[in-house]
């Protein structure tokens, strides 16, 4: 891990609101001339992970062998596509649903998990900047969250739904460059960053869903002294094996027309968890334990390299220098940060270890807690909404 690898998160809204409630709903195009509904993401995503019913947002999408360090809109990179403007291009084999379509959120039972959605946009995320930085962050499914529903965060308080756990943060030359999550800061440098960025979210409606611009293009090709280029979008047949994959100077996505009425049937039973044949319930808990610790004393290390009396600052640019004082408070800061973050992830794993032995005690997949009538109904109350403020995330599965 690069040793100022992390993330932080914050707000996003109003004027996301006031420029996605008006205007025509756009027209979303179809792969190959074919509508499918939202079981399309259940069977291509099962490979990549769990579906779980969560009490809040119904059948949801957890993937499989994530670290502490992950979360969404890392593996990756920004590309600005015509006419979506920056469009998330990732590595991950699920992205080409998951990044473009529906929205993330963190629960305490299972980490990470993806809510799906109808709606498909270049990258579903906010943003924050100040100069030298760029911060960007998973939209969260709204408190009334359909599947079905239109593109609209109106009424939607970030403040209170996005967490500083899942914010990104960069310097703005290199957030168009490849592999950009080891250029991201450490999660202790979250209130620094808050402090010193505004809400930079921008959306407009065009033509097979929205475009992108809460960063102005002009602005990183200044900051990086060099041109961005600009792709071209093209519409991939069926998921290719990763989320998108470029061709010249195209972009090559998967973006199937996603009805919105509710599947027939729900997710295909799967053995999850310690649920699975064979699986050790210890093992597993000593395995997640010690890539914890790991997480942990990562971000220790990274705040160890840095310089005593310098703040965070693009490495073109000279540290502008703090007082002692001020440095020992903000070094002050970052360690208790890590141990909240701490005390957070430990409470997570330790929710997962019991859901994993009940799990093990009543291994039937069509226990009771499965779907609704329509197969995307609410849950059973597992995935329990994390709640837990601005502490790290754990990705775990």
């Amino acid at each position: 891990m690069h040793t100022r690898l992390k993330l932080t998160f914050a707000t996003a809204a109003l004027l996301l609101a006031a420029s996605l409630g008006s205007g025509p709903a756009p027209r979303q195009a179809a792969a190959a001339g074919v509508d499918v509904d939202i079981s399309v993401f259940y069977t291509s995503l099962a490979p990549y992970g769990d579906w779980v019913n969560l009490d809040t947002y119904g059948w949801s999408f957890v993937p499989e062998n994530v670290d502490f360090g992950w979360r969404p809109y890392t593996l990756g990179q920004w590309e600005w596509v015509e006419p979506y403007g920056w469009t998330w291009v990732s590595d991950e084999s699920f992205g080409w649903a998951t990044y473009h379509y529906g929205r993330w959120t963190y629960v305490d039972d299972y980490g990470w998990a993806w809510v799906p959605g109808t709606t498909w946009g270049p990258a579903w995320v906010a943003f924050r900047y100040g100069d030298p930085w760029i911060g960007w962050a998973p939209l969260p499914p709204g408190p009334n969250w359909r599947f079905d529903a239109a593109f609209d965060v109106a009424g939607l308080n970030l403040d209170v739904s996005i967490g500083s756990y899942a914010w990104n943060f960069v310097p703005v030359r290199y957030f168009a460059e490849p592999d950009v999550r080891a250029r991201v800061y450490v999660t202790a440098y979250s209130p620094y960053f808050m402090e010193r960025t505004r809400w930079s979210t921008r959306y407009a409606p065009v033509d097979g869903g929205f475009a992108n611009h809460s960063l102005d293009l002009a602005l990183v090709e200044r900051a990086r002294g060099a041109p961005v280029a600009r792709r071209r979008f093209r519409e991939s047949t069926a998921p290719t094996g990763a989320g998108a994959h470029r061709q010249g100077d195209d972009v090559v996505l998967y973006r199937p027309r996603i009805t919105p009425k509710a599947p027939a049937q729900a997710p295909a039973p799967r053995a999850r968890g310690d649920g699975r044949p064979g699986a050790d319930l210890d093992a597993w808990t000593a395995q997640r334990r010690a890539a914890l610790k790991a997480h942990l004393e990562a971000q220790k290390k990274a705040l160890e390299q840095e310089q005593p009396d310098a703040v965070p600052a693009a490495p073109d640019r000279p540290h502008p220098g703090m007082k002692p004082e001020d440095a020992a408070k903000r070094r002050e800061a970052a360690l208790k940060a890590i141990e909240d973050e701490k005390a957070r992830l430990e409470a997570a794993l330790e929710r997962q270890r019991k859901r994993r032995e009940k799990d093990q005690a009543q291994p039937d997949p069509k226990a009771p807690g499965g779907m609704g009538d329509d197969g995307h109904g609410k849950g059973d109350g597992k995935g329990k909404k994390d709640k837990d403020k601005d502490n790290d995330d754990g990705g775990m599965k």
